[in-house]
């Protein structure tokens, strides 16, 4: 069997398997059922790409990628962005291969999917958006039922991805309300989809996009001073005059006013001047 050597959180230099080590390193739990939950049923889509991705660099020689919600273009485009080389939609030419099944009952074409598999030794299953696959709960139950007689027969591992925020690892082993229900019973682990992401960043293949850079705050300026300062560090007083009032007077000449005379005297005196 493969071996591989990891450093742990102590820093010491640890020897693992194959399984152990995948299952440390992508937090998944080699054939059996893995559960990512988020808040974003496209960033759900576009974080299983990149896990199939990675998985199949380290040893899945086949992966199937089941869309249950978004639009089968939309997905297939998203997934050749990654690396068209690696996933696309034909089973014989890609190693990831993606499918769409958007009609709310996954379980009915379940016999269509065990053939696949079979047909291409696909060690790797992936669905995502859990809460679509089925439009009933009695098809939940029947798709859940056959996912765990898939795993047993096939040794294969199943990844779903859930849209949900209030489901952690504790609600391992016991039925949850919501999307997942028996789910969660059923899983062996229970994983957020952010937290996978730091650890891929950590490892340098995150699959997150680029970080947004939070800009600084930029510091107030001071204040300039508006204070002269005096050669011996004091501040003088500044004393400024107040504006003098002109005192009105009314018996002073110029402000006494002439009282106004008739038309007619003003009159006679123009014509004595112009004479």
């Amino acid at each position: 069997m493969t071996h591989f050597k990891h450093i742990n959180q102590n820093g010491t230099r640890v020897t693992m398997g194959t399984n152990e080590y995948i299952e440390e390193q992508f937090n998944i739990a080699k054939n059996d059922i893995t559960v990512f939950c988020g808040n974003n049923i496209r960033n759900n889509t576009i974080a299983a790409y990149q896990k199939a991705m990675d998985l199949v660099m380290m040893g899945f020689d086949h992966t199937l990628v089941l869309n249950t919600s978004t639009n089968q273009r939309w997905a297939l485009k998203e997934a050749r962005a990654l690396n068209p080389v690696v996933i696309g939609d034909d089973p014989n030419e890609h190693l990831v291969t993606v499918k769409g099944f958007a009609c709310g009952d996954l379980c009915n074409h379940f016999d269509q999917i065990k053939s696949l598999i079979e047909r291409h030794n696909m060690k790797l299953l992936i669905i995502n958006s859990w809460e679509f696959t089925s439009s009933t709960p009695r098809y939940k139950d029947k798709l859940l039922f056959q996912l765990r007689c898939l795993i047993e027969q096939y040794d294969i591992s199943v990844l779903i991805y859930a849209e949900s925020t209030n489901i952690s690892s504790n609600d391992v082993g016991r039925t949850t309300r919501g999307a997942l229900g028996k789910l969660s019973a059923v899983a062996a682990k229970i994983m957020h989809v952010e937290t996978d992401e730091t650890r891929m960043a950590e490892r340098g293949k995150s699959d997150v996009s680029e970080a947004v850079s939070v800009p600084k705050a930029i510091p107030p300026k001071p204040e300039k001073s508006t204070k002269f300062v005096g050669t011996d560090g004091k501040i003088p007083q500044v004393i400024t005059a107040k504006p003098k009032k002109e005192n009105f007077l009314p018996w002073k000449k110029e402000y006494i006013q002439k009282p106004k005379q008739p038309a007619e005297v003003f009159v006679k005196e123009r014509e004595l001047e112009m004479a």
